[in-house]
């Protein structure tokens, strides 16, 4: 009833990615504005971005705004901004996007999309909201021949945000495999990128077998899991 009776207003929207750049790597924010599929009167209308680029230790480097015209499209080199910062063939930063739409309308396709580019293939994933991770759990196969894991946390707040990484937990008990706590801590509004690596004696224990991860955040994140070949060649992104 009271969304009924209310009079319709933009709501503004804030989400927050990583931006993993370096050997021969780039990233895109790829912004559009289309229907969807709703009827042309119905479309997005004009939406405003903000983009707001920050190295791994929160330091705001790069801020800009466009608006996109109703069925308009972009797409922003985020990473350019950030080819200076840090040191290593993997590096890391954030990117905050907030969009707005300058009348009230339909959202249709305005969700924000991440593109890395890299030397052998690209992948891609829309934006999300921060939030807080309370033990959340994914599996994964251990094949240290063929893929690299890595996790990504972006600190969405002004205050230090502690991480916790926990692996392997084997689904085989009888192997003895002890899994190791990774307490680590993200600067106010910085980034973190941790390699999934297990010591031996668990990498030969699992290998070639089916694990558990488990991830806490003490505050507003957001978290990513990267799987890429050994040699850091191609990519794959999905949020956590």
């Amino acid at each position: 009833v009271i969304d009924r009776l209310s009079p319709a207003s933009p709501m503004p929207l804030t989400e927050y990615m990583p931006v993993l750049f370096g050997n021969g790597m780039e990233e895109w924010v790829c912004i559009a504005n289309h229907s969807l599929l709703y009827e042309r009167g119905a479309c997005a209308p004009d939406i405003e971005f903000g983009l707001l680029v920050r190295d791994a230790d929160g330091r705001e480097v790069h801020r800009e705004s466009r608006v996109v015209p109703t069925d308009g499209m972009g797409r922003v080199l985020v990473s350019s901004h950030l080819e200076k910062s840090g040191h290593g063939d993997l590096r890391v930063g954030s990117v905050r996007v907030s969009r707005r739409a300058q009348w009230p309308g339909v959202r249709g396709t305005t969700r924000p999309q991440v593109e890395i580019v890299s030397k052998a293939g690209s992948c891609a994933v829309h934006t999300q909201a921060p939030g807080r991770l309370r033990d959340r759990w994914i599996s994964t196969y251990h094949r240290p021949a063929d893929e690299r894991l890595f996790a990504s946390a972006v600190n969405a707040s002004s205050k230090p945000l502690a991480v916790e990484i926990a692996y392997p937990f084997a689904y085989d008990t009888n192997n003895g495999v002890a899994p190791s706590v990774h307490n680590l801590m993200v600067p106010p509004y910085g980034t973190m990128l941790h390699e999934i690596s297990l010591p031996e004696p668990a990498s030969h224990a699992v290998e070639g077998k089916l694990y558990g991860i488990r991830l806490n955040t003490s505050g507003l994140g957001k978290m990513h899991l990267f799987c890429a070949t050994p040699n850091l060649d191609r990519f794959s992104i999905d949020h956590l």
